[in-house]
């Protein structure tokens, strides 16, 4: 029964994401269904207009002593702007029926699952009660027997010894909320790393093999509850920042960074928990862009969001050290540059798009960060100054965004903005802009 219940559950839980995607479609079916109708009548009103027009010019034509050559070419001109009007919404027009296609199929097809689940369900549901109802019987009747017999039935829960809670003592109380956060952001095999600018040697968790040998265990990877975002560690030390001409060692703490951009699905936990806000410019999520950078948030949405998992959007220097590493990689993966064979990442090009996060593995920075170059710039959380080129107070409008896109307006600039060093800034969100979070090593 209890493992029926559970099934249930879960069903139940299928059949509403199953509904909640059959209402959505249908509503966007009947938007495209609108959209047709709207365009099928602007062809139809420009058909006419067109017959218009060349009934004018063929009578212009027959008069030629009173016509003017003019009003002829005026006709002619906007003769030639009618049909071509007509054929570009001939064109949109197809495209609507296609779409208005797919999304009658997929409609018909979640129906079905819809109802398919449905059956299941009432079909659980009617065993579940018809077995409890056995169950209920059977323990009633053992509960009667019991009283002719004057033992006690363990069916009956009021009478269990097991039942009285001992009180805690004062060694359980303490810590135990601690242990509990520290199981759910960590592995199994876990253990904290120390911070190493305050100079205490980290210590290393070992454990025995059957050789009896002692083996490290490191760990650099753990993923955020919450969102389900995989965070890489970066250790603590310098790094070279900056373009070759004027490269700089900088210093920084360790800390854990987003191994992929966080993508639309991440970003709907956020906005289901009621911590973070949609935006009425963000790309439409659907079950097609759900791995997809999430786009189109402002960077105070950003912030928020990296603060909801316990962290913030990283400084230029913590994205540009995730990027290159140490040795003052042009790009993450190298120096070569990326191209559409070597498929290092999604680079500008004519008809480039957004493309799902991680799909370009053999681009991965020295530390293992993936989508650094290409596909969506990123926040940061570092002002840019106009006038300096430098970096400035956060207070700024504009901030400093890094990594480049595959937006085809930068195909010229591609060699330049796909650099590990390269600063772009932006004070508003756009299509090819994302972000990653960054957690402090303590925070972990």
């Amino acid at each position: 029964v209890t493992t029926l219940t559970g099934e249930k559950d879960e069903l139940q839980t299928k059949l509403t994401e199953a509904e909640t995607a059959v209402t959505a479609l249908t509503g966007e079916k009947d938007e495209l269904r609108t959209k047709l109708t709207e365009a099928e009548t602007s062809i139809t009103s420009l058909t006419s207009e067109k017959d218009e027009l060349q009934n004018k010019i063929a009578k212009m034509e027959a008069a030629t002593t009173t016509s003017s050559p003019v009003e002829k070419d005026e006709l002619l001109t906007k003769l030639t702007e009618a049909e071509t009007t007509v054929t570009t919404l001939t064109g949109e027009k197809d495209e609507l029926l296609t779409k208005l296609t797919e999304a009658e199929t997929i409609v018909t097809a979640l129906t079905g699952e819809k109802d398919e689940l449905k059956k299941t369900d009432e079909g659980k549901n009617d065993f579940l009660t018809s077995d409890l109802e056995s169950s209920q019987t059977s323990s009633d009747a053992a509960d009667s027997e019991a009283e002719k017999t004057g033992e006690i039935s363990d069916n009956n829960p009021a009478t269990k010894s097991e039942d009285v809670i001992p009180e805690k003592t004062n060694s359980e109380e303490e810590g135990e909320g601690e242990q509990i956060i520290l199981i759910n952001l960590m592995d199994a095999n876990a253990v904290p790393i120390p911070d190493e600018s305050k100079g205490s040697e980290p210590e290393e968790h070992q454990e025995e093999t059957e050789d009896d040998t002692i083996q490290p265990i490191v760990r650099n990877i753990f993923t955020d509850p919450l969102s389900g975002i995989e965070m890489l560690h970066i250790p603590a030390g310098t790094f070279l920042y900056g373009p070759a001409e004027e490269q700089t060692e900088i210093q920084l703490d360790a800390y854990w960074i987003g191994q992929t951009e966080v993508t639309n699905a991440q970003y709907r936990k956020c906005v289901e928990a009621g911590y973070c806000e949609d935006s009425a410019m963000m790309d439409i999520y659907n079950w097609k862009t759900a791995d997809q950078p999430v786009n189109y948030v402002t960077y105070r949405q950003a912030q928020r969001f990296c603060k909801w998992i316990g962290g913030k959007l990283p400084s230029e220097q913590q994205w540009e050290k995730a990027a290159r590493g140490t040795n003052g990689h042009i790009y993450p993966w190298g120096n070569e540059a990326p191209t559409e064979t070597n498929r290092y990442a999604n680079i500008p090009g004519e008809n480039s798009d957004i493309q799902n996060v991680g799909v370009f593995p053999n681009g991965a920075s020295p530390y293992g960060v993936l989508d650094m170059t290409g596909n969506v710039w990123e926040w940061t959380s570092t002002g840019f100054d106009s006038d300096q080129n430098t970096q400035a107070a956060t207070s700024n409008k504009e901030y400093v965004i890094r990594g480049g896109s595959a937006s085809p307006s930068e195909t010229d600039e591609a060699a330049d903005t796909l650099r590990t060093d390269y600063r772009g800034h932006s004070a508003k969100p756009n299509y090819f802009l994302g972000f990653r979070c960054v957690i402090p090593d303590s925070g972990v």
